[in-house]
């Protein structure tokens, strides 16, 4: 008589052969957005004279069995053309010599979670796809609200790219200068010559926010886009979800922050820019790590004009104040004096850091390294769509996540503003201190040239000095010596 009982989270069901138990154990070794490989352990001496491997999605469809069989010796078993995101119910059957079940061992797993990377530019929108996370769709007749608009597919990627005005694009302005550009990644099933309708429909919006900025150099506007502030995908095979953000600030508080609406945030010199960057996660044991932070002047981060804030951890501004307190390891905080570029006439810049999440105990991790000088500069690639995950043995190691704020704007300093930071104020004491002393400098030199005078002249006098609250002086001594109106000026 069989027996029905759980372990490690598996179903088992055993026919109970001399006490052997069959199969157990039933593990997935790894997980991507179209794949699952299992694996699981057989009794020593059980007998297989076949497997079934049976898996069904939560969502839809009927369950479905893996062809080719695993065989008789086999203990793994990789599934594929599965959905990306989705929940399997996978179960392993052994059979007997007379095709009985004789034992069985069943277990969940949800696939990777793919990343749909959505570019912006001046000009273009871009919006691109794994192929692997595209199972059923007809990525070649992917194509926009225009339907001539088709995509590109390369050997891991299905790219749609259009101009601003172009393929469909809906915008929409709101404010003065700020506009959101629309449009739709679409597929449609197809019928064959026969009638035979095939693949299934498919459909992703998705847009870009532009601000509009005078550019002096051009004498026109120009679109300045408006990244997004949060990036959210899963990991630790689709069971996690980690949001990664980035936001500019009011104060040093880091209370208030700055929404997409507020952008181009704008700042004098003399102003700091306060950085907030967090991850969110209900895992535990994690802290973050902030390996760069560089600044463009597009939102291009592979821009070849950048100036380094941190640099692989080591800090490179010498006005920059970390604000966090470490009291939170998922939170960094800094402060820096706004900045521009050398020879800018548009003072616009945008931010990008690179975040690293690593587990808080691993001390061969990328966040227990810390600062590392001089390193060699890595590009990053068009391919790592801001997103790169390493896993070792299915297990969550680090992720390493690039993320961007802008368009940002330096204004010019008014001239009073100007000449304050090219002369900083002396205090009132000092300068009254300054001034007196001055002023009695002044006299001594009078009163020595006038000694002169009685020596070898006469003496005519006319100081223009500035200062002491811009009061005339009268100095009468009995030498009949005078002092004309002086004004010190500190």
């Amino acid at each position: 008589m069989g027996i029905l009982f759980y372990l490690f989270g598996a179903m088992v069901l055993g026919a109970g052969v001399n006490g052997q138990r069959g199969l157990s154990n039933l593990v997935v070794l790894d997980v991507d957005v179209d794949y699952i490989t299992i694996g699981w352990t057989v009794s020593p001496g059980w007998n297989v004279s076949s497997y079934r491997v049976r898996y069904e999605s939560w969502r839809e469809g009927s369950y479905r069995d893996l062809s080719p069989a695993p065989g008789v010796n086999d203990t793994t078993a990789a599934i594929t053309g599965l959905h990306a995101n989705e929940t399997y119910t996978i179960t392993v059957t052994s059979f007997g010599t007379n095709g009985e079940i004789t034992s069985q061992v069943s277990t969940e797993e949800v696939t990777d979670y793919y990343i749909m990377s959505v570019l912006c530019d001046q000009t273009h929108m871009e919006i691109s796809f794994p192929l692997d996370g595209l199972p059923g769709v007809n990525a070649a007749g992917l194509h926009l609200l225009d339907s001539s608009c088709l995509a590109t597919v390369d050997e891991y990627y299905v790219t749609l790219r259009t101009g601003l005005q172009e393929c469909g694009t809906i915008q929409e302005n709101y404010g003065n200068d700020k506009f959101r550009f629309r449009n739709r990644a679409l597929a449609e099933s197809e019928l064959d010559s026969n009638g035979a309708q095939r693949y299934q429909p498919f459909t992703r919006p998705f847009y870009c926010e532009f601000v509009r900025l005078y550019v002096k150099s051009l004498e026109r506007n120009v679109l300045y886009t408006v990244p997004d502030s949060s990036l959210q995908f899963e990991i630790e095979h689709g069971n996690n979800t980690f949001t990664f953000d980035m936001h500019l600030y009011t104060s040093a508080d880091f209370i208030h922050k700055y929404e997409t609406q507020d952008y181009p945030v704008q700042f004098l010199p003399t102003d700091d820019m306060h950085v907030g960057l967090a991850v969110q996660t209900t895992l535990t044991n994690l802290e973050l790590f902030v390996q760069d932070c560089f600044a463009t002047p597009t939102s291009d981060k592979n821009d070849g004009t950048r100036l380094d804030v941190i640099d692989n951890g080591c800090n490179k501004d010498t006005t920059l104040v970390t604000q966090s307190d470490g009291s939170d390891p998922l939170v960094h905080q800094f402060s820096v004096q706004a900045f521009t570029f050398p020879n800018s006439t548009e003072n616009v810049l945008y931010l990008h850091c690179t975040m690293v999440v690593c587990m808080a105990d691993d001390t061969s991790s990328r966040c227990a390294q810390g600062c590392v000088e001089e390193r060699r500069r890595r590009d990053v690639s068009d391919r790592d769509r801001a997103v790169r995950v390493d896993k070792k043995g299915g297990d969550f190691q680090s992720k390493v996540v690039s993320i961007s704020q802008g368009p940002i704007v330096l204004l010019q300093a008014s001239p009073s503003e100007q000449a304050e930071m090219d002369n900083p104020p002396i205090p009132t004491a000092v300068g009254v201190i300054l001034g007196a002393a001055a002023v009695v400098l002044i006299a001594l030199a009078i009163l020595a040239l006038w000694y002169k005078r009685e020596r070898t002249g006469t003496l005519n006098t006319g100081v223009g000095v500035t200062g002491n609250n811009g009061h005339a002086h009268q100095m009468e001594k009995n030498w009949s010596c005078h002092v004309q109106t002086a004004t010190v000026e500190i």
